[in-house]
């Protein structure tokens, strides 16, 4: 079997939204920092096709995930930032590209141009693609089943970080709601005559 790149590598679902640009797991303004980094050092060159575009909003800047299943729980580790085409891109999340087509977000020639991107790049077929797209959704299906972790690689010490504000963050606004919750109660009519919440 021929090593595809671009390939179809669709993201296993107990590990959606588990990224660092969606803002989860780091804020927003730190991803975009991150994401600029990697525009100033690659440019506006898709990293795996070679595509120059012009402007940047044309390009994504795409997780590099490795699946390690001999152990349990499995791990999901990010081993790098690439910039990639949004061909390069919708092969790579082909099961995203498939339900936007499905909700009517786009239409199929999304496919079409996307699947003769791959046939392009990678100098095969439409049957080998529908091959290896066939391998792929059987991976997928199997890595679904399982139970993750996710290692950030580099990215860890910003990803505990912000956890680890998010939390005090939160702990002081509980504190802060708790002291609300009893000037409040202290107001709160009955309370105030009888000596009892109601």
């Amino acid at each position: 079997m021929m090593p595809y790149r671009p390939a179809v590598r669709m993201v296993p679902g107990p590990l959606w939204q588990r990224n660092l640009r969606k803002g989860r797991f780091i804020p927003t303004s730190r991803w975009d920092k991150i994401k600029a980094g990697v525009f100033d050092q690659h440019g506006l060159t898709c990293q795996t096709c070679g595509k120059v575009e012009t402007e940047q909003k044309r390009l994504n800047v795409h997780e590099e995930w490795e699946y390690l299943t001999d152990r349990r729980p499995a791990i999901a580790r990010l081993t790098g930032l690439k910039i990639s085409c949004w061909h390069c891109h919708m092969i790579e999340h082909f099961g995203v590209l498939e339900n936007m087509v499905r909700s009517g977000e786009l239409t199929q020639q999304a496919i079409d141009n996307t699947v003769e991107h791959f046939c392009r790049v990678n100098k095969v077929g439409r049957d080998e693609f529908n091959e290896h797209l066939a391998r792929a959704k059987t991976e997928w299906a199997h890595l679904n089943q399982l139970k993750w972790e996710v290692d950030w690689g580099e990215y860890a010490a910003v990803v505990e970080e912000t956890a680890l504000k998010r939390k005090q963050r939160g702990r002081r606004c509980e504190e802060d709601r708790g002291e609300e919750d009893e000037d409040q109660a202290l107001y709160h009519w009955p309370y105030l005559h009888s000596g009892e919440p109601w």
